[in-house]
Parts: C-alpha cells; structure tokens; sequence
C-alpha cells in the first residue's frame, strides 16, 4: 500500500467513527427544544414528564409542589379553609369565624374566636396574641357547612397567630397550627394547619 493510499483509508476510519459518537449524542439529548431537561417536551421543567407544571416530580397536578394535591400545603387533599371577621361595636365582643372545609370526609369544622378574651367559653391550651381566646369548635356533618346541631370541642392544643393587621388592630391573615378534640362518637380529632389565610370582612390594605 502506497503512502496515498494509507492516507484516504486513515480519514476514512476518522469519520466513521466521528459518525458514530454523533449519532450516540443525539439519542441522548432531548429533541423537544425547551430546554428543561425533560424529554417529554412538556416544558415544565419536570424531568419525570408528568406535565403539571410542578418541577418536584410528585405528580399531583399542583404546581405548588407541596405534594398534598390541592396547594395549601397542609398535607390534607380536599381540604380548605375561609375565615370571616364579625366586628361588634365598641364594648361588645368581636370574632372570627375559620371555617375547613373536607371534601374527602365530606365535613366542615368551624373554630370561632374572640376578642376580648374573658368571653372564651373553654380553657383551650392554644397560644393566641393577648386578648383573644377560643370561644368554641364545632364539627359539622357536609363539607358545605350547614348550619345545623354539631359535636362541640372543649380541649385543643397548638398555636394561632396573627401576621398582618388592619389600620386599628384588629388582623388581616392567620397561621394555625392547632388540634381539637371533638365529642363525636366515637371520639375524633380535628386539626387546622394552613398559613397565609386571609380574613373576609377587614379592611386591610395589600
């Protein structure tokens, strides 16, 4: 084999072989284009491809991430909570009313509370800011909360706080993380646990 020769058969090794290592890459990298990092070409940056926009991979269909499915990060599908202020009138007791809602158990626990605090009905060992107290739980049958007779709490342990307040202090938003023991039959316990939740009825300013 002459000198010519051997040069056209070593370039011919080359690129077959620089052939092969593209072909091995381009198997490996995703085609989608996004970018993400996920071959499903979703575009939510979820490698596990389940397309719900969450990055954390638990498939829940909540972008939150928190895992429980319905983005109040309290580790309860199917539960929500509302509170409503009721103002009374200078002298008389004001209260708010945070309501859960479970679709699941198909329940509604209502936690009213009071300000001033001698109006509390029971010694409820949850922490609260001075000058409120726990004036009385109630769990009633339906997640729509009908108003109707319904097993009371007289104990409950945890704490509720107040994060942000309105021009005259009465608050805005809550934390609670706390649980009660209920009279049904048999005996049950209901917990509320939710941050950031805001009061209906105050004027508060964003």
């Amino acid at each position: 084999m002459n000198r010519a020769s051997s040069f056209i058969l070593s370039f011919s090794l080359v690129t077959a072989c620089q052939s092969d290592d593209s072909d091995d890459l381009a198997v490996e990298t995703s085609e989608s284009g996004d970018g993400d990092g996920d071959p499903s070409g979703d575009g939510d940056g979820d490698p596990s491809g389940d397309g719900d926009g969450d990055p954390s991979g638990d498939g829940d269909g909540d972008p939150s991430g928190d895992g429980d499915g319905d983005g109040d990060g309290d580790g309860d599908p199917g539960v929500s909570y509302s509170a409503e202020a009721s103002l009374g009138s200078p002298g008389f007791a004001s209260r708010i009313q945070i309501r859960r809602y479970d679709v699941v158990n198909d329940t509604c626990a209502v936690l009213s509370v009071i300000t001033p605090e001698n109006r509390g009905d029971w010694d409820f060992n949850v922490a609260m800011p001075g000058g409120w107290a726990i004036e009385w739980l109630r769990l009633r049958p339906g997640a729509d909360c009908p108003a109707t007779p319904s097993p009371s709490a007289e104990t409950g342990t945890g704490t509720i706080e107040f994060v942000t307040f309105d021009a005259v202090g009465f608050p805005c938003e809550l934390n609670l993380d706390a649980s009660f023991d209920v009279s049904t039959d048999p005996p049950s316990t209901v917990s509320f646990v939710t941050s950031g939740l805001l009061v209906d009825g105050v004027e508060c300013t964003p």
